[in-house]
């Protein structure tokens, strides 16, 4: 039991109530919102909101991987000069930004769901830089 006092309660004298004004307590409000139903396969959902690439780059490995979190992508060398940049998050969107700031050349292998992402994404930026 906590002391009461200095706006201490008990906590079993309290629970589910709220207090009110000078007039004492009234039950609690609940604001929180039914969720749906558990998600049993939490793998399969995480999963579902992730997406990962697989993007060719016309640079070296290592100049990639010096601009590359290797918490968010892994960079595999193919050549002197290619290679390859896995990279995930968690969405296209955030994806197709990630891989554009890297500053290279690049094309997209998989998935093919990325290009209209980045052909958006292009149209978006060449209008921001035409002047008004």
């Amino acid at each position: 039991m906590i002391p009461a006092g200095h706006g201490r309660r008990a906590p079993a004298a309290t629970a589910g109530r709220r207090r009110s004004g000078r007039g004492g307590d009234q039950p609690a409000q609940r604001h929180l919102r039914q969720r749906g139903r558990p998600c049993r396969d939490l793998a399969a959902r995480a999963d579902q909101a992730a997406a990962d690439a697989a993007v060719p780059a016309a640079a070296p490995a290592d100049a990639v991987a010096g601009r590359s979190s290797p918490a968010a992508s892994r960079v595999e060398a193919v050549d002197q000069h290619t290679c390859v940049l896995h990279a995930g998050s968690n969405s296209l969107d955030e994806l197709a930004f990630y891989v554009a700031l890297k500053g290279f050349d690049f094309r997209v292998l998989h998935p093919p769901e990325l290009v209209p992402v980045l052909r958006a994404l292009a149209g978006r930026l060449s209008r921001a830089a035409d002047p008004p």
